[in-house]
């Protein structure tokens, strides 16, 4: 259940930050970034909840090995910050 919860709440951030970027005017950074913000979200909240032990069914943490992952967090959230800066001094022609 935590699962699910936490993967509508990656679905609900990419349509708020859809939503906060309709001024931007490339279309395809616009998606990307969105995209990212999910992700960013899900992989954030996944392994906050495993670091604090809660049981989730994601194949990573199901195989052990969220050990092995543990910058996975850290370079999605820097891919999504160079993401907007990159989608939000985006002109398109």
């Amino acid at each position: 259940m935590l699962t699910i919860a936490l993967w509508l709440c990656s679905f609900i951030c990419i349509a708020i930050s859809f939503i906060n970027t309709k001024h931007w005017d490339g279309k395809f950074m616009r998606i990307l970034f969105c995209l990212m913000v999910g992700l960013s979200v899900w992989v954030t909240s996944v392994y906050s909840f495993w670091l604090f032990e809660f049981e989730l069914k994601v194949g990573t943490v199901q195989n052990g090995k969220m050990n092995e992952n543990w910058w996975l967090p850290s370079a999605v959230l820097v891919w999504t910050v160079l993401t907007y800066y990159s989608g939000r001094n985006c002109k398109s022609k």
